[in-house]
């Protein structure tokens, strides 16, 4: 039987305190046929040493002759940002199954022989190998002291337990495997990940080389939802999928500077983007129900909430500049009116008409995303600012109520 052989994909720019651990994880795998593929985007600290003595160590005292296990850092001619990073590592992938993995994160050291082992038996049991495997998550938050902080770990999986079966119909294995060649159960799959903000990432996802490349889909030079657009250019194409109950993937939450932080005055705008990329590809399968629109709906009044907060957050910063230089700060009414007149422009936008009508039940609905859908801004305001307080002063709540929305 052929062995399978992965491609293991890491972009990596200024993660000197985590990337040893990452590798070390990759390093560490007890299946040991892949390459591993480190993309230095012009780092300006000691990554891509790090990088290397990690490499030198694991060579000379763990694979030595190993001939299915290869290491390479390449680095970029000039910070071209973490899509043409991929995009190189891609190009230079030379696996059955490739995976994008980020340097501030961890695996598992079974990763690679669970997903080989189910390639396996999804590949006799099927006409063909899967196009797609995807794995469990966890999501954690470490404090200052980089400790893991167990109560505010967060397990992002799809098995019987949270998949509606009433309506999406899909066939889940004893083992809580979901294996599924059939078109419509798979663009049921997609809504249930899109849900369970599973189907973004690339990290969580191993993809067969071939059907990529044959795919021609790329990952775009797109600031923040580049994730997003490559998994639904891939999806579209798909004819197997396979969901693994495993989780397999550390997902790391350290106040860390990740761009999903920082100030971006398009922000909305982009994850606007998504939403109508989701819905248009909803649309195009001919499955663009209320479950679809109450998914995506959600997502859509979350990111909303996240620009007004976002722009508090801006407005805040530039006024302790402007003080610090002796100038005059914008008022607290000025701010106020500048956040509410940025949303009542979005309230007439075909996406806020589209889908102020499908928000969902639960809490956070109700307190935020109902609010808003139905135009009350002063209220959604209040809000609002007290999530900014919280996160400003209570950064591990804000971290608890952030995974539990």
């Amino acid at each position: 039987m052929k062995t399978i052989r992965f491609s293991i994909v890491m972009p990596m720019y200024n993660v000197e305190k985590y990337v040893a651990q990452a590798i070390k994880s990759i390093l560490n795998q007890t299946y040991p046929a892949y390459e591993l593929i480190v993309v230095d985007d012009c780092a300006t600290d000691q990554s891509a040493a790090i990088v290397e003595q990690t490499f030198k160590e694991y060579e000379e005292n763990h694979f030595p002759g190993n001939a299915t296990v290869s290491c390479k850092l390449r680095k970029q001619p000039e910070n071209r940002g973490v899509s043409e990073a991929r995009n190189r590592g891609l190009d230079e992938a030379s696996g059955d199954y490739i995976l994008f993995l980020d340097p501030d994160d961890f695996v598992e050291k079974n990763l690679l022989e669970v997903l080989a082992a189910q390639i396996e038996r999804s590949g006799r049991a099927a006409v063909a190998a899967p196009d797609i495997l995807v794995y469990a998550l966890s999501e954690e938050y470490y404090d200052t002291e980089e400790q893991l902080e167990p109560s505010y770990v967060k397990i992002h999986r799809l098995d019987s337990t949270n998949v509606d079966t009433t309506k999406s119909k899909q066939y889940i294995g004893v083992d809580n495997i979901i294996d599924c060649d059939e078109p419509e159960k798979i663009y049921e799959i997609v809504k249930d990940l899109e849900r369970e903000t599973m189907y973004g990432y690339p990290w969580n996802k191993a993809y067969n080389l071939k059907f990529l490349k044959e795919s021609c889909v790329r990952f775009k030079k797109i600031t923040h939802v580049e994730d997003i657009l490559f998994n639904i250019q891939i999806f579209m194409n798909a004819k197997h999928v396979v969901i693994l109950p495993n989780v397999l993937y550390h997902y790391r939450n350290s106040g860390q500077v990740r761009l999903t932080s920082k100030y971006l005055p398009e922000y909305f705008q982009l994850q606007k983007r998504r939403f109508q990329a989701f819905i248009d590809q909803q649309r195009s399968w001919n499955s663009l129900d209320d479950r679809a629109l109450e998914i995506e709906a959600n997502a859509y009044f979350r990111s909303f909430i996240s620009m007004m907060q976002r722009e508090l957050a801006h407005y805040e910063s530039e006024n302790e500049s402007i003080a610090a230089v002796g100038g005059t700060p914008k008022s607290a009414a000025a701010i106020r009116e500048a956040i509410l007149e940025k949303s009542r422009v979005e309230m007439n936008t075909d996406l806020f008409r589209i889908l102020h009508k499908h928000v969902g039940g639960g809490k956070v609905a109700k307190l935020l995303y109902r609010p808003l859908a139905a135009g009350k801004l002063e209220h959604t305001y209040l809000r609002v600012r007290m999530i900014h307080y919280v996160r400003n002063n209570f950064s591990g709540l804000f971290m608890k109520l952030k995974q539990n929305r």
